[in-house]
């Protein structure tokens, strides 16, 4: 992408102003409820407070802007939760969907396995 796009696309983004749904909501809710309970973290030297719950509100609306969408929905609240995870942790969240690609060959080097005589 060209210098020129990118500014557009941050120009428009910016005046995006995504709504919560329920959806995103609720699971706000439960995900700082979560975090809350969690001994693993709460027992760490950061604590989780209200703040970690706006902090979440952020990061969800601000992934809602990059996607250009008028409504902060699940995807955005769980792509919250990986960064704030990433955050409290260090950790990163294993994609259980992902499957590393096969190095590409780039060919011509001339050592083909072919049997050509």
């Amino acid at each position: 992408f060209s210098q020129a796009f990118i500014k557009k696309y941050v120009r428009y983004a910016r005046r995006m102003k995504p709504r919560l749904s329920e959806v995103a909501t609720t699971r706000i809710a439960e995900l700082y409820a979560e975090i809350r309970g969690a001994n693993d973290i709460a027992s760490g030297t950061l604590p989780i407070t209200p703040r970690t719950l706006e902090t979440l509100i952020r990061l969800a609306t601000a992934h809602a802007k990059c996607r250009l969408s008028s409504l902060v929905e699940k995807l955005d609240v769980e792509k919250a939760n990986e960064v704030l995870t990433f955050a409290l942790t260090n950790e990163t969240p294993v994609d259980k969907d992902y499957v590393p690609k096969e190095p590409e060959d780039e060919g011509g080097d001339g050592d083909d396995d072919s049997d050509d005589g």
